[in-house]
């Protein structure tokens, strides 16, 4: 049985995280050893990987987190408590600062290899760019292949191109979930774009519809408005801001619609101090994070994904189960989950309030569409890796 292993940060309620859940069925169907390592072993969803998936902690990570992450408070106190090793630990960390990628500080606190007595047949850094599991996957695990995967458009998030160029050449491949998002990162790294390859996001329609029709606290509109949904972290690459200045321009207008807002995130309070501020507070929703966000989707009238940029947005994949028409602005791979696939779709081209009102308004009047099942899962990228 090949064994296989993959690296997170944590398991939020997120894309990165679904996509994987997603993805579990068709590993375990192809007989494939799972196993998981975190930095922090813990999340909203963490709860829901499957028993038979084996899970590890990297502990030297792990038990340092608080160097990685506030390194001169951390080593003061250290220092105090006379912990060996800490000034050179802070000097590792400031040495990795210098040279623009977290590699000395990584090694210095990995020391040896990570899980010592198990030999993978792939190692993926799942999560990736993540500086300190990157290196953990390129340097520190015993393993046939290794391999990056990416879930953005790396132009327009935080990216290290000498970090790619550090720990990405150690990879044998760099999955990449849309082929806008595979464009952005080789015109980044140019020279590591033989190793590309795409591998979309898999979602499990059959359990999302179930969930679906589960009770929840979305209350559809019982005055005839319009329910409009948005669903995903509230943080400002996702756009939501965007999006409330878009729908109070629609309801100035004359758009009879309310805003349901699932999920939460750095930018929540920014947005609720903004729909107070343009008048709409009354008709913007906020729930914060939902475990189970389907039956949002399935009530909708207009699904709205403002995101600034993204890699394979799965929540639009969701979306398309469901037959309302979708909003989206241009984001990395919007077109390619949209164009030629949903017939009730508007694509904005930018970020402004007045296109996005227009898009809203353009599709209150769009009919209802046949709901898009997903393609079949095709890993065939990673099977090819992996090898016989």
């Amino acid at each position: 049985m090949k064994r296989l292993l993959f690296t997170f940060h944590r398991f939020d309620l997120g894309g990165v995280e679904k996509a994987f859940l997603g993805m579990l069925p068709e590993l375990k169907r192809l007989g494939y050893e799972v196993h998981m390592a975190f930095w922090m072993p813990e999340g909203p969803l963490y709860h829901q990987i499957p028993a038979w998936v084996h899970r590890h902690t990297v502990t030297p990570l792990y038990e340092r987190r608080a160097l990685l992450m506030s390194p001169l408070r951390q080593t003061l106190r250290d220092v105090s408590h006379g912990r060996l090793g800490a000034i050179a630990d802070f000097a590792a960390f400031v040495r990795s600062k210098i040279r623009g990628t977290k590699d000395i500080i990584t090694d210095r606190l990995m020391r040896g290899t990570f899980l010592p007595d198990i030999e993978f047949d792939l190692a993926v850094s799942y999560a990736s760019p993540h500086e300190y599991l990157d290196r953990v996957i390129a340097r520190h695990v015993r393993a046939r292949k290794r391999a990056a995967w990416i879930h953005f458009d790396v132009t327009r998030c935080y990216a290290s191109r000498r970090s790619f160029l550090s720990n990405h050449t150690a990879m044998d491949r760099i999955f990449l979930v849309s082929e806008a998002a595979r464009t952005a990162y080789c015109s980044m790294v140019p020279e590591l774009a033989p190793r590309t390859a795409v591998i979309h996001n898999i979602i499990d329609p059959d359990a999302i519809l179930r969930q679906a029709a589960e009770p929840s606290a979305f209350r559809p509109s019982a005055d005839g408005a319009t329910d409009i949904v948005t669903v995903g972290r509230i943080s400002p690459e996702k756009g939501q801001a965007a999006a409330i200045a878009g729908f109070a321009l629609a309801v100035r207008q004359g758009l009879n619609a309310r805003y349901h807002l699932v999920g939460d995130g750095s930018d929540t309070d920014r947005c609720r101090a903004l729909a107070a501020e343009l008048g709409v507070a009354d008709r913007v929703i906020f729930y914060g994070s939902q475990s189970n966000p389907y039956p949002f989707m399935a009530g909708a009238g207009i699904y709205l994904q403002p995101s600034v940029h993204e890699g394979w947005c799965i929540t639009l994949t969701e979306a398309k189960l469901f037959s309302a028409p979708i909003v989206a602005t241009d984001f990395s791979g919007a077109r390619e989950q949209l164009e030629g696939l949903r017939p009730n779709h508007v694509i904005c081209p930018d970020h402004t309030p007045q296109t996005i009102a227009a898009a809203l308004h353009r599709a209150s009047i769009l009919p209802p569409a046949p709901p898009h099942p997903p393609t079949a899962p095709d890993l065939q990228p990673l099977m090819e890796l992996i090898g016989p």
